[in-house]
């Protein structure tokens, strides 16, 4: 068995969850952003609990144009033959993305819902993959996210032998998620149809002896500016919510955009409070790997009391036409995110919606637009964020 194992490098991760979920299996409407669906993708756990993570809830992200799309469905897989391994995934393609490959993301991943275990800590994470023939891929890997970095391996090429790729590297001590990815295309296109096998992630908390070196921090060139906090308008079932809203943003190389936040009086459907505007200033740099830049809110706990789904709505439009490789606007209830891409934004107001159903562990609301996510922005122009609802039921 060939082992690939990269050295630690920022992975070119698109949105989202956080962005962004399309259910492969079975086969629904094709919408962007991460939702869960329930096979025997198999993962094990080792150095902390030492047992395996049986079938595992893995999330499926897509963008970009649906006709551009590839088509891949995920399926259980009971031809695996590793020894020692049980039944895992296949993801079977039966279309290839088709050009041009601009804003075109699919990845499948599992997203813990307890990240801090891992904080601070080195780790190794392992993919054991092959094909039913050779295929050859443009832009896929196999990557970890801590919600501060990435690091990823480059997958070009699966056969009918089987391959180990490998990452290992520390967790940031300040890690706000860990995810593991297996992405088959960004931004670039996939040689033939067929099947791809993915045998059982290994995820392992290494020991001191074991960890690899620790890399040293690059300053960032260009440190982002503090951001106000703004009191955007939300309603919450139908009444305006005190609510203030806070920007996140990643930047380790110096390449994000530079965004300007503000409110301003006056809402667009007649409510009162502020009018959020977004001025962008700086597009990002050529290779915006690792930035990330989003504004979101938190709804408070106590209305979340005996909830079982929300309903989103967020009005957006911009002083000129723009677009965006990564944007989104996504929700997220500690465990799962559910998005709508958004790839354009005009001058009239524009309504993104978001259905959410809680899962059985769900222990917040955030609700998040994100304008960037190692992606690109068209153009410098002001985005306005206007009214949005949050329905509860």
């Amino acid at each position: 068995m060939t082992r690939i194992t990269p050295p630690l490098i920022l992975v070119t991760l698109l949105i989202g969850v956080a962005g962004y979920a399309l259910n492969a299996i079975p086969l629904q409407p094709p919408h962007a952003g991460p939702a869960e669906f329930y096979h025997d993708c198999r993962l094990e756990l080792q150095g902390m609990t030492g047992q395996t993570q049986g079938p595992q809830a893995w999330s499926v992200f897509m963008n970009g144009p649906s006709n551009k799309q590839p088509f891949i469905v995920i399926d259980e897989d009971k031809d695996v033959n590793i020894p020692g391994q049980s039944v895992s995934c296949k993801l079977d393609i039966r279309k290839v993305p088709q050009r041009p490959y601009d804003g075109i993301d699919w990845r499948m991943g599992r997203i813990f819902g307890d990240f801090k275990p891992f904080q601070g800590r080195p780790v190794r994470i392992t993919v054991p993959l092959k094909a039913d023939k050779p295929i050859t891929f443009d832009a896929a890997s196999f990557y970890l996210y801590d919600g501060k970095q990435a690091k990823e391996v480059a997958i070009k090429k699966l056969d009918t032998d089987w391959q180990e790729f490998v990452v290992e590297g520390w967790i940031s001590p300040d890690a706000t998620s860990f995810e593991v990815w297996l992405r088959t295309s960004i931004h670039g296109g996939i040689s033939t149809t067929g099947t791809v096998h993915l045998g059982t992630v290994r995820v392992e908390v290494l020991s001191d002896n074991e960890a690899p070196p620790r890399q040293q921090a690059k300053p960032n060139p260009v440190p982002p500016a503090p951001q106000p906090k703004l009191a955007c308008p939300v309603i919450l079932n139908r009444s305006l919510l005190d609510a203030t809203w806070s920007t996140n943003i990643s930047d380790p190389n110096g390449n994000a955009p530079k965004i300007e936040a503000r409110a301003q009086d006056g809402t667009p459907l007649g409510h009162p409070g502020a009018l959020c505007v977004f001025k962008i200033v700086q597009l990002q740099g050529h290779n915006p790997t690792g930035t990330d830049w989003r504004v979101g809110v938190n709804i408070p706990k106590a209305a979340l009391s005996d909830k079982e789904a929300a309903k989103i709505a967020m009005m957006l439009r911009a002083d000129d036409d723009i677009t965006f490789d990564t944007g989104s606007v996504y929700v997220y209830d500690g465990t799962t995110v559910v998005a709508t891409p958004m790839t354009h934004l005009g001058t009239e107001w524009k309504q993104f919606k978001v259905n959410h159903t809680f899962g059985a562990d769900a222990d917040r609301l955030e609700v998040w637009l994100r304008l960037t996510l190692h992606g690109h922005i068209s153009r410098k122009t002001n985005i306005y964020l206007g009214e949005t609802s949050v329905d509860l039921q």
